[in-house]
């Protein structure tokens, strides 16, 4: 129910246009026993809007706004999970 260029940093097939969209593996932790955490290695560890100041928790509980790649900069996380190197 959206037009192209509607959903803006989203990872997912059949999103077309928009900014920060990719279609890409999103690379679970463990997808086959329903743990849908972004992998360490995700290309959605800070790629979320960088608008986006977080604040806030995850589904999990946890900060939205961390260095998940640890490279100093603080960008959320694409999906409902933020990666959190130190729990995963």
């Amino acid at each position: 129910g959206f037009n192209a260029g509607q959903i803006r940093y989203s990872n997912g097939s059949g999103i077309s246009g928009g900014v920060g969209n990719q279609s890409s593996d999103p690379l679970f932790a463990l997808p086959a026993q329903g743990d849908l955490r972004i992998s360490p290695y995700s290309p959605c560890v800070d790629a979320g809007d960088p608008a986006d100041l977080g604040g806030g928790l995850d589904v999990l509980g946890f900060p939205r706004y961390l260095d998940g790649d640890l490279d100093t900069v603080i960008r959320v996380d694409m999906g409902a999970h933020e990666h959190d190197n130190l729990l995963f």
